[in-house]
């Protein structure tokens, strides 16, 4: 009992002499003591953040061209998958052309029509229904006449006394009759000429264009069943859609071996992989110390071994920060910055050698950008910085080099490898403290070990 309680109470003593010696240290240096033992003072220095930026980003195509369905149809055939390198004119996928033989055979009767219509108004007098209409005027014409000598014989008998009256009534009535089959035949002759009259012909010469181009689309379409690749890349994973739910969420819209597919849809797209694209994020503060074309240095991360050029291609003029709602947080407008990096011809590696490394989209790479200098500013030690309770960065400060230390808080912008800039609560020529590491001292875990041992001596 006696050895347990000497163990806690030399243990209590320890804890005592720390909390002693740290409070003394901190009064020391809120009074302005010397220190230096434990550490130094450094003179807040004005100068320019030079640090380069390193981004990180993927590999991605320069542009990429979207393969249609030429039809609405099945699926029939697949013969690449995503990821999958191809080149020109290399077939991707075949299409069922049922439906489409249907459209393609019903547009070679419109286009029979047409034709035939558009010759017979050409050769309206030589055409069937012409020469009908005309036979039919002579018979009408005929047919007049003869009942026109009738009636001068019947009106003959009729001053001789011989016939009724009823009998001239009566071939009058059939002269009229005759007259208007006459006109009708003639109106039906106007009538066919007007099929060839420059309007109509208009109308005819169109309508067989209309076809013939439908006629041809039709057969490229056909053509185009086996679809084949325009540009050689990378059949690329299909892109997101939004899905229509509640949810409302995006999920890739991918059509696999015998699915059915309409002619907007895009079956496969194909990457041209001749150049990359790496897109960044870049800080606000920074974006006004790069420019437009201003080179930039690529690592990629399968090979570190070897950095390659690449050029800043974009730089948008929207910003694209986090969206507060809900967290009352505004997060830090970023804007997007686009890398081109053109792969340098690879030479194949002789052997028993470490092959070139392969571009490959999606894959990580980082981007070191030199940014101009920006503007002096005030930089402290990021050695001298702590934090308070409240999360707020403070430093131990002194105006002078023989003024009292006082702890300040501190407004800070950038980070860099050689201070923190310090926009408030410092100004240049103060010294801030810089604590020297503690010398040897008692190992980490040295006090729970010993609280451990009173517990085992219960």
């Amino acid at each position: 009992m006696h050895r347990k309680f000497g163990k806690t109470a030399g243990t209590a003593v320890a804890v005592c002499i720390v909390v002693v010696a740290t409070v003394v240290t901190a009064w020391q240096l809120s009074s302005g003591a010397d220190a230096s033992a434990e550490g130094q003072w450094v003179q807040v220095r004005r100068q320019s953040i030079v640090q380069p930026l390193l981004l990180k980003g993927v590999l991605q195509p320069v542009s990429a061209v979207g393969i249609v369905s030429p039809a609405n149809g099945r699926l029939s055939a697949l013969h690449v998958q995503f990821g999958d390198k191809v080149s020109v004119g290399q077939v991707l996928a075949q299409v069922d052309s049922t439906e489409l033989d249907q459209q393609l055979r019903e547009a070679e009767i419109g286009m029979i029509r047409a034709t035939q219509e558009v010759t017979n108004a050409r050769r309206l007098e030589e055409g069937t229904e012409f020469q009908g209409a005309m036979r039919r005027h002579a018979a009408a014409v005929s047919a007049l006449q003869s009942a026109q000598r009738r009636a001068a014989e019947t009106q003959t008998l009729y001053d001789k006394g011989i016939i009724a009256r009823t009998e001239v009534d009566g071939i009058k009535v059939e002269l009229t009759g005759m007259a208007s089959q006459v006109q009708a035949a003639l109106d039906e002759i106007a009538t066919l000429k007007l099929k060839r009259s420059p309007s109509a012909m208009r109308v005819l010469t169109l309508e067989l264009e209309n076809r013939r181009n439908r006629l041809e689309e039709l057969q490229a379409k056909l053509r185009e069943s086996k679809l084949v690749s325009p540009i050689s890349g990378v059949v690329l994973y299909p892109i997101p859609v939004e899905t229509g739910d509640a949810s409302g969420g995006a999920v890739p819209k991918e059509f696999k071996q015998g699915a059915y597919v309409t002619s907007r849809d895009v079956l496969l797209t194909v990457g041209d992989t001749t150049a990359f694209l790496i897109k960044l994020k870049v800080d606000e503060a920074d974006l006004g110390r790069i420019a437009l074309r201003q080179p930039v240095s690529v690592t990629l991360t399968a090979d570190r071994s070897q950095d390659f050029q690449g050029v800043i291609e974009r730089i948008s003029s929207q910003a694209r920060g986090g969206d507060p709602r809900g967290s009352g947080i505004q997060a830090a407008p970023e804007f997007e910055v686009q890398v081109l990096l053109q792969p340098p011809a690879l030479v194949p590696a002789p052997a028993g050698t470490v092959p070139a490394p392969v571009f490959r989209v999606g894959a990580l790479a980082t981007v070191k950008i030199v940014p101009q200098p920006g503007p002096a500013s005030l930089l402290v030690p990021l050695q001298a910085v702590a934090w308070d309770t409240q999360g707020k960065p403070t430093v131990v400060a002194r105006q002078g080099a023989s003024g009292p230390g006082r702890t300040q808080t501190i407004e800070v912008g950038r980070t860099d490898v050689d201070g923190v800039e310090v926009s408030a609560g410092v100004a240049e020529g103060d010294e801030v403290w810089i604590a020297s590491r503690p010398k040897a001292g008692p190992a980490p875990g040295l006090l729970h070990r010993m609280l451990g041992e009173d517990r085992e001596s219960d």
